[in-house]
């Protein structure tokens, strides 16, 4: 047998592996965060994202009130913050979740993969791995068949 072709696939079945033990292992997922409080000092979205690691879950929250900041005039306000929940019980199940408040609304969304709070919805590295192993086992068989 040529060594090449099982040095090939020793390689993908370790990436494999690897992939696995990445997304289950351990159970902490990185995270985006901003809009928050961090040592006194808020770190806005619009400047850059705290990326986080070691999170139990990620949270993105949408708060929109209704303001009446001056006489007779109202505005809705709308902030939006990321967060990396790092204690966590009990894992509520992925989504959303709207709760009327002020005459506005919160919406919180949880998830439990790696960059799921960031605008971007294809961000997740898992995926595109799983992709590139896929693609790279096509070729491998492809040239094992045609040797």
């Amino acid at each position: 047998m040529n060594s090449v072709p099982f040095a090939l696939i020793l390689l993908f079945i370790g990436s494999t592996l690897f992939t696995l033990a990445e997304c289950t292992i351990g159970g902490t997922v990185n995270c985006y965060q901003c809009n928050v409080f961090n040592q006194g000092a808020r770190e806005f979205c619009a400047n850059a994202e705290r990326k986080m690691y070691n999170c139990t879950g990620c949270m993105k929250t949408k708060t929109r009130v209704y303001m009446h900041d001056q006489w007779l005039r109202y505005k809705y306000v709308t902030v939006i913050s990321k967060y990396c929940i790092q204690y966590m019980n009990y894992k509520l199940e992925e989504g959303c979740y709207t709760k009327s408040a002020d005459q506005g609304y919160i919406r919180r969304c949880y998830c439990y993969s790696h960059w799921c709070n960031s605008a971007n919805k294809n961000s997740n590295r898992t995926l595109v791995t799983v992709g590139l192993q896929v693609l790279f086992t096509f070729f491998v068989f492809n040239w094992i068949r045609g040797s």
